[in-house]
Formats: C-alpha cells, structure tokens, sequence
C-alpha cells in the first residue's frame, strides 16, 4: 500500500511538473512571438508616417533622361527635389541600385540648405539600367528636421511599359481622348471617374 501510495504520489507531481513546464514555455514563447509580430507590425507604420512628414516638407519627382538599348550601355536618370517649406542643410540622399548595375557617379551626399518653392537636381549615369530588361532605381531622402524623422523614397523603372500602373494610366488617357471606355488585359474597364492625378508613377 506505501508503495503504490509513493508511485501513485510520483506520478501526480511528474505530470503536474510537466504540465507547469508546458505551460510556462507556451507563454514564453508567445510572448516572443507577440512582441516580434507587434515590432514587425510597427515598421510600416513608422516608415508610413516618416513618408507622411515629409511630404508637407518637400517634393521629389524623377524621370528618366536616356534610357539605354542594352544594358552595356549608359542611361542618365534625373532627379528633382523641391521644397515645400524652407529646408535646412543636412538632409541625406542615396541612390539604390541593384548589385548588377554600376555607376561612377556619386551616389550618396547631403542636400543643400532650400526655400521654400526652390530645387535641387541630381543626375545618374548608371550601366545596367536599359530597355533590354526591366530593372529599377530607387532614390531615398532621409534626415531629421526638429523632432521629425523624415524618409521618403521614389522609383524609376527602365521599362515602364511593363508596369501596370503605366497601363491603367495610358488607358485612362486614351479614354480622355476618345471619350470609351477602355478594356485592360484583365478585361476591367477603365471609367471616366478614374483620377490620373493618383496615378502612382
């Protein structure tokens, strides 16, 4: 009878340890998981708002000046920046290229000081970027300006014909001149209250 008492007692407090144990890792683990889901969760919407900032401070806008045959070749990208309110130095700018592109222009350097209503230009000439395939450049605004973080970001595409952004666009703008309603790839139709101002570019 003590025995199976003492067997019977082990067993209990085995299973209950096990149990405790469980239990413990599972909320460990979760709270790991829920921090990390929430820190990811957090990184757009800090990217978002920095975006959001730094609109009311300043404009970028980018085109492509030459774009290139083959990708051997040189293309030349141009980019304008324009102030909205008055802009103090130190705002930083890179371009992003992908590894296979190369480029002996400089490709990061600090904005200069800008009024409200002036601009800043930069230009590219970069190999690699060409109509032989699509590839993109990106250019990035980055700093602080008081206690707001600004980043702000525009793309440029070597084909962006491809895009379907481009054809919703050329569709829209065939439809302003014919006054019909256009048919996409997809088979949806493009319709007059379609607003070429939010068109991303």
């Amino acid at each position: 009878m003590p025995s199976k008492f003492i067997v019977k007692s082990f067993l209990i407090s085995a299973f209950g340890i096990g149990v405790g144990y469980s239990a413990m890792n599972f909320a460990q683990n979760y709270d790991r998981s829920e921090n990390f889901e929430r820190t990811i969760a957090s990184s757009p919407i800090l990217k978002l708002g920095a975006d959001q900032i730094s609109r009311d401070y300043y404009d970028i806008q980018i085109k492509n000046e030459f774009v290139a045959e083959k990708k051997s070749e040189t293309s030349i990208i141009k980019v304008v920046i324009i102030a909205k309110k008055d802009l103090p130095a130190g705002l930083q700018y890179k371009w992003q290229l992908h590894k296979d592109m190369i480029s002996t222009d400089i490709l990061t350097g600090q904005i200069d000081a800008l009024t409200a209503g002036t601009k800043q230009e930069f230009s590219l000439r970069v190999v690699g970027f060409s109509k032989e395939f699509n590839s993109h450049v990106n250019f990035l605004v980055f700093g602080q300006i008081g206690d707001h973080n600004l980043r702000r970001s525009v793309i440029t595409s070597s084909r962006p014909e491809d895009s379907f952004e481009y054809i919703v666009e050329q569709a829209a703008l065939s439809e302003q001149k014919t006054g019909k309603v256009q048919k996409l790839s997809n088979g949806k139709s493009v319709r007059k209250k379609f607003d070429l101002d939010k068109v991303v570019k």
